[in-house]
């Protein structure tokens, strides 16, 4: 009997204008314990020295450059196109990973079948005792949601466990999940696409798991601040239109009957400061929720689950 092969891994790093990051990040990956067969940089149209950086300094990186900014999904989606690995790792220009990432994030996808995906524990870069992410969750009215974020690492996130979705800026898929249940959704343009790839994967009855031992430190806020307009309007539009393309039908009703409540509180509340980003946002999203409806179709059609299910996967990390 033959041996089995050892899967091959592909990183993937789509970046925008992040050339002061790129180094710290590109760094960590060639002191990884366990070596990747091929690093892949997506330059999302960059205005700084990113391309030239790279080419003249990590030759071995495979630099893809799109010319125009096309956002976080449509950048990882080129890189993920181009990757021959049997793992792709995602990450962000603004970590740095240690030594044992790559190794403990395959070792958990390869004793692990049913395992389609695995999320990282992302700390802070300036408070390294302070959780950034170590997955995603949703909150009771369907609003995603770093699990741990600004928590103070310790014992309950040393432990290996189940958790809804991987965040993209540090994590590991199984090339057959993309294959089966498609790319990031480019019409999301930025923020929200892992909480969307998370929940088709969750349908079609992929599993997500954390590693605690699969460490990254992340700058946060390095080429995205949380506070600039851009996220907030993404953040607003995206979290309707992903409940809209992937909730069960039998859910909608539970799930929409306190997002909306939500959404019309937290609209009037910046109206009334002056802010109108968030409410363009959920105007954004009306406008598109017909098409996302019909998307739905698609994921319906790849659901391998029973709505429990997807249910207590939905609910394993809830908060109010």
């Amino acid at each position: 009997m033959s041996e089995k092969t050892a899967p091959t891994i592909s990183v993937v790093i789509p970046t925008f204008n992040g050339s002061r990051y790129i180094p710290d990040c590109l760094n960590s990956l060639e002191q990884q314990l366990r070596k990747p067969e091929e690093i892949i940089l997506v330059d999302d149209g960059s205005t700084d020295d990113t391309a030239s950086l790279v080419a003249s300094s990590y030759p071995k990186v495979r630099l893809i450059e799109l010319g125009s900014n096309r956002g976080f999904a449509a950048a990882a989606n080129e890189g993920i196109r181009h990757a021959g690995g049997d793992y792709v790792a995602l990450l962000n220009n603004d970590t740095r990973a240690t030594a044992q990432w790559l190794s403990e994030l395959e070792r958990a996808l390869d004793e692990n079948p049913s395992v389609g995906s695995c999320s990282s524990k992302m700390l802070f870069a300036d408070r390294p005792d302070v959780i950034n992410s170590i997955g995603i969750g949703f909150t009771c009215a369907g609003t995603a949601f770093d699990v741990g974020y600004g928590k103070r690492d310790g014992d309950r996130y040393d432990r290996p466990r189940p958790i809804f979705g991987a965040c993209a800026g540090a994590a590991m898929y199984k090339r057959k999940l993309f294959d089966e249940v498609g790319l990031f959704d480019e019409d999301l343009f930025m923020w929200y696409e892992d909480a969307d790839l998370s929940f088709r994967a969750q349908l079609a009855g992929y599993k997500c798991r954390y590693v605690p031992t699969a460490v990254v430190y992340h700058v946060g806020g390095g080429t995205a601040s949380p506070a600039n307009k851009s996220h907030i309007y993404y953040c607003s539009r995206n979290q309707i239109l992903v409940l809209a393309k992937n909730l069960p039908d039998s859910l909608r009703y539970r799930y929409f009957g306190r997002l909306i409540p939500a959404c019309l509180k937290h609209s009037i509340k910046t109206l009334l400061s002056g802010e109108t980003t968030v409410t363009r946002g959920y105007l954004a999203a009306l406008k598109e929720l017909k098409y996302f409806v019909k998307k739905n179709r698609i994921t319906a059609y790849r659901t391998r689950v029973s709505v429990g299910e997807i249910l207590c996967s939905l609910e394993m990390d809830s908060i109010s």
